[in-house]
């Protein structure tokens, strides 16, 4: 995968650890911490549902 090319955001893909805690926030695009904040409530979503079916109570 070519990042400069098929990433969109390529400072994203350089910014290494730190832009998890700053760069939402002091990037360019600071509505990307609401997708962050989503995307990682979805996440807790689909693992709590795996969980209740592995162990069997689907409701």
């Amino acid at each position: 995968m070519d990042r400069q090319r098929d990433y969109p955001f390529p400072w994203y893909a350089r910014g290494g650890w730190w832009f998890g805690r700053f760069g939402a926030v002091f990037g360019p695009f600071p509505d990307l911490a609401a997708v962050r904040e989503g995307l990682a409530i979805a996440q807790r979503v689909d693992r709590d549902w795996c969980l209740r079916d592995r162990r069997g109570d689907r409701g």
